[in-house]
């Protein structure tokens, strides 16, 4: 049997783009995975910053206790996170999707990681008597901007791809995300509409995929980077 369909149709994408509120599910998708990539990378930043700059008590043990986050199930973080956001209110809406997913550990790591640029410049910078927000963006942000792209193209692509969580918050049609509504053509009982259930595959990845494609340099080069400065 040939794996590649001959000859080559686009009538799934067609029946997809007529038939199917695509335009919603995208939106949906982009709004959630743009605002949680935008708090991901601002606050990975600026607590970055606090412990690179600052040196305060327990720095270290704050900074190791962040670290041990890692080893969390998330499943052990499902049923807690799902109850505060009923508590909330906020099942069955897109705030209700994005709220646990605010903060990242891993990229505070990774923007530690990377912050950690030779002292003399930092001593420099603040002898000239700049405040701390002038050595964060006219001093670090300049150095860093690769790493900052290739970290809020890791999480757009992970929150653009989520699954699990969304499928639980969102019931509502209307509010789906492209995986959730991918899901609709493929049924466990049979009649699965394979074709479009493609087409709608497809579309689902192009993003990520692009963006991954223009930016994998520099995604990288910042684990490279992390890697070396241990």
């Amino acid at each position: 049997m040939n794996p590649l369909p001959f000859p080559p149709t686009f009538d799934n994408y067609t029946t997809v783009l007529h038939n199917f509120p695509l335009l919603t599910y995208i939106w949906n998708t982009f709004y959630i995975a743009i605002v949680v990539t935008a708090s991901k990378a601002a606050t990975s930043v600026l607590a970055a910053f606090a412990f690179v700059y600052y040196n305060f008590k327990y720095k270290e043990t704050v900074f190791n206790g962040m670290l041990l986050t890692f080893f969390i199930p998330i499943t052990v973080l499902i049923m807690p996170n799902y109850l505060m956001m009923s508590k909330l209110g906020l099942l069955d809406t897109p705030y209700g999707v994005m709220l646990p997913g605010l903060v990242d550990g891993m990229g505070i790591f990774l923007m530690r990681q990377t912050m950690r640029i030779p002292k003399p410049l930092l001593e420099a910078a603040i002898l000239d008597g700049a405040k701390p927000h002038q050595v964060l963006f006219k001093v670090i942000m300049p150095l860093i901007k690769p790493s900052v792209l290739a970290i809020s193209i890791l999480f757009f692509i992970n929150s653009w791809n989520e699954y699990f969580w969304p499928l639980l918050i969102l019931q509502d049609k209307a509010n789906l995300t492209l995986p959730l509504a991918l899901q609709m053509f493929i049924s466990a009982e049979g009649g699965s509409e394979w074709g479009i259930a493609m087409a709608v595959a497809t579309l689902t990845s192009l993003p990520p995929l692009v963006l991954y494609g223009f930016c994998q340099k520099f995604i990288i080069n910042t684990f490279m980077q992390s890697g070396v400065k241990g």
